[in-house]
């Protein structure tokens, strides 16, 4: 189990390598969060953070998804920003289930100094215009579970947390 988990998650990190290199600065807003640093903490143990709360920035390459053959599913990279005590840059991978045309779930997977780190996070998607990232859950290693405390911030309130510089390179849907 071990083994075909690595091996998945280097497919992964070439992946995400890939278009980190051919779809660089072409980044769009996904959502931007806050997230509470206890949260955080345990998926992060490294990130210093000093405020009770921090921010999440996730971000996709602007450009169609890579689709599996018969369109079940869909994988796009991106970045996840992490603005606590420092801002923490990590590259992303998302693969994104689809039935009909209807996205049903995501799971992402964050990269550091081209390293998978461990875990990932899931969210079943409702639908219903709302952030589909609200009811995110962690899964380590062994199968743990950690439900995530969530909450979406206005564009606004969310994005003014992260440097000026940062954002003016982002794109942002209206």
């Amino acid at each position: 189990m071990k083994l075909l988990y690595g091996a998945f998650l280097s497919l992964l990190l070439l992946t995400t390598s890939c278009y980190s290199k051919d779809k660089s600065g072409q980044e769009a807003i996904a959502f931007c969060a806050e997230i509470h640093k206890n949260d955080l903490k345990i998926i992060f143990p490294d990130i210093s953070i000093k405020e009770k709360i921090a921010y999440v920035l996730m971000t996709q390459y602007k450009f169609d998804p890579e689709m599996s053959p018969d369109g079940s599913r869909a994988t796009v990279g991106g970045h996840a920003y992490i603005q606590g005590s420092d801002l923490i840059t990590l590259q992303s991978m998302t693969v994104l289930t689809i039935n009909n045309n209807i996205l049903m779930d995501a799971v992402v997977f964050f990269i550091k100094n081209e390293r998978a780190l461990e875990g990932f996070y899931y969210t079943q998607v409702k639908n219903d215009g709302k952030n589909p990232f609200s009811s995110l859950v962690y899964i380590d290693p062994v199968g743990n579970v950690i439900h995530l405390n969530v909450s979406t911030y206005g564009d606004n309130d969310c994005l003014s947390m992260f440097p000026k510089s940062l954002i003016d390179k982002l794109i942002i849907d209206k």
